[in-house]
């Protein structure tokens, strides 16, 4: 029955198998067969989503200009206005519509969270590749290559409470969240139109800083 209400939601198409949600929904069922026996799964099974829109993470390179950090992941502005950048290099991670958003536990808030949740994205494949069930990521930037967070298959809890599973965060504390330009230049500036990126806490008179 939940494969028909899928297949439904789909709009019925005459081609199943290439389908986006079908994909996903074969990809995560070949993770969970690859878990209950303690195996991480093969790198064939498993859905790489900026692969499927065929616009690689890893292909898009660093932005140039100064960007503020702006917490949209949090409150404010949608998601999917959101890029998701390493602190050290400035190497665009993320793209807001590849964020896993999830729900705190009752009680807590969303600004509790120390982590962003993100689907399996191409960059991460070398250190999957390894055949870990858990495992931390790095920078897909070679000349930086600094600790952006963590997976782990069998899923991880936010700090909110809430258990994403399989779970791929990257630590707020260890990325910026700059609002999102069109094209592939997404950096802004909210500095007065300076090219210079102040370091957390600085501000810049006149400017907006970079808290």
């Amino acid at each position: 029955m939940d494969q028909l209400h899928m297949y439904y939601d789909m709009g019925c198409p005459e081609d199943v198998e290439s389908h986006k949600v079908y994909k996903r929904w074969m990809s995560r069922r070949s993770v969970q067969e690859s878990l209950s026996i303690n195996q991480a799964p093969e790198m064939d099974n498993v859905m790489f989503e900026d692969e499927d829109e065929g616009e690689r993470i890893e292909d898009l390179g660093e932005s140039v200009g100064a960007a503020t950090p702006d917490n949209s992941t949090g409150k404010g502005n949608s998601i999917d206005e959101v890029d998701i950048k390493c602190r050290k290099c400035r190497q665009l991670l993320t793209k807001g519509s590849f964020i896993v958003k999830h729900e705190p536990a009752r009680g807590k808030s969303a600004d509790t969270c120390a982590h962003i949740f993100l689907h399996p994205l191409s960059w991460m494949k070398p250190v999957l590749a390894e055949g870990q069930l858990d495992g931390r990521l790095t920078c897909p930037n070679e000349k930086c290559g600094a600790n952006v967070g963590k997976f782990a298959w069998q899923g991880l809890r936010c700090s909110c409470g809430a258990w994403v599973v399989p779970g791929f965060g990257v630590g707020k504390a260890r990325v910026d969240e700059v609002k999102a330009r069109g094209g592939n230049e997404r950096a802004w500036s909210g500095l007065g139109g300076s090219a210079v990126r102040l370091p957390p806490g600085m501000l810049k008179k006149g400017g907006a800083g970079n808290l």
